[in-house]
């Protein structure tokens, strides 16, 4: 995870404005003048108390030396209290304007280190943008089935439990996939239950009903 293949070490002022039910002040307040690792797949967080596997949440930083703040989503893959404690976050929903501001900041470094952009492997980065959606929300068969419940289901709430029977799934299984739904504003959790809410912007709900007039 912290390859100079894949990410860049700096230092990163905060991440701030963070929105999550699990995540306390107290935590937000700890993560400020962290030492960070970047790439275009996300950043990896040194701190003692990291977040459990799975945790989605909205953050901002800055990048050093930019007046901009880069606003993205993303989830804990995964998360160490051994040796380079800490999490890694992946970028799970990120404008495109911001996407490039990372890939010229990390461009700058490489070439103070004497490397070049091809090297460093992230022209392909499969991060997707806000543009790009709709695609994390028909990954495999099982969000596939989700969505074609979420558009059965839009306005009203499902409990967990019979999700999970009618997808014929595991428990972890949804709950990664409900979390891309989330971030798309497409659901929110409320202890047991799925809300199911129409989508906000435009785009992805035309392409939504699109992909379920030809596989609903």
């Amino acid at each position: 995870m912290t390859s100079d293949r894949k990410f860049i070490r700096v230092d990163l002022e905060a991440l701030s404005n963070i929105k999550t039910k699990t995540i306390s002040p107290q935590f937000q307040e700890e993560l400020e003048n962290k030492i960070l690792n970047i790439g275009m797949g996300g950043i990896f967080v040194e701190t003692d108390s990291p977040l459990p596997t799975g945790t989605f949440f909205e953050f901002e930083f800055t990048l050093p030396a930019s007046d901009s703040q880069v606003h993205a989503k993303g989830m804990v893959t995964w998360s160490s209290k051994r040796e380079n404690k800490g999490m890694g976050i992946k970028f799970i929903r990120i404008s495109t304007l911001d996407k490039k501001s990372i890939l010229e900041y990390i461009s700058k470094r490489l070439e103070e280190k004497g490397l070049s952009i091809g090297e460093f492997e992230v022209a392909q980065s499969n991060v997707p943008t806000e543009e790009q959606g709709f695609d994390i929300l028909i990954v495999n068969e099982i969000s596939k089935n989700l969505l074609k419940i979420y558009f059965r289901e839009i306005g009203f709430d499902m409990e967990v439990s019979e999700a999970i029977g009618e997808l014929d799934c595991e428990e972890s299984e949804l709950t990664k996939i409900l979390g891309s739904f989330e971030m798309l504003g497409l659901i929110k959790i409320d202890g047991s239950k799925i809300n199911f809410y129409y989508a906000e912007d435009q785009k992805l709900r035309s392409s939504i009903e699109s992909w379920i007039r030809d596989n609903g």
